[in-house]
């Protein structure tokens, strides 16, 4: 009896131990599922933009970004600088810089993502996005800048 309880006993064991390292693999994949967060915002804001749907864009804004400008002057400023540069032909990922302050803007969360993007009127420009985790916990784009 006490033969089977001591193999029962270490089936469990040898269980348990097999188990716990696939926990430990989870962390970090939560992990980096979470630090990817900021860049998909980033993503999906530009995708608005991309597809012309300024009015929407700025809705998705944090609320910083919204408190300086208007709706109306939003979709005013970027229909033009969009006219200008003409459609997106590519972007491809250039840097990601976290920060917690940035000059002008209160104290948060921050990433800026900077694309090198091709355009129908601009060759090689930088694109920057700056998203914050905003007051509702949800990463939002503050900040956009083309050069």
């Amino acid at each position: 009896m006490k033969k089977i309880f001591f193999l029962c006993f270490g089936f469990v064991i040898l269980v348990l131990s097999s188990y716990q390292p696939t926990l430990a693999q989870e962390e970090p994949k939560a992990q980096q599922a979470q630090d990817q967060r900021p860049m998909l915002a980033a993503q999906g804001w530009l995708r608005l933009v991309d597809q012309g749907e300024y009015r929407q864009s700025w809705q998705e804004a944090g609320s910083y970004f919204k408190s300086m400008i208007t709706q109306q002057q939003w979709i005013d400023q970027i229909k033009g600088v969009s006219k200008v540069l003409g459609k997106v032909k590519n972007r491809t990922l250039r840097d990601k810089q976290k920060a917690t302050t940035l000059p002008g803007a209160p104290d948060g969360e921050y990433e800026s993502i900077s694309y090198t993007t091709n355009m129908e009127n601009k060759i090689a420009a930088v694109e920057t996005v700056t998203v914050v985790k905003d007051k509702d916990n949800q990463w939002r784009m503050v900040g956009y800048f083309i050069r």
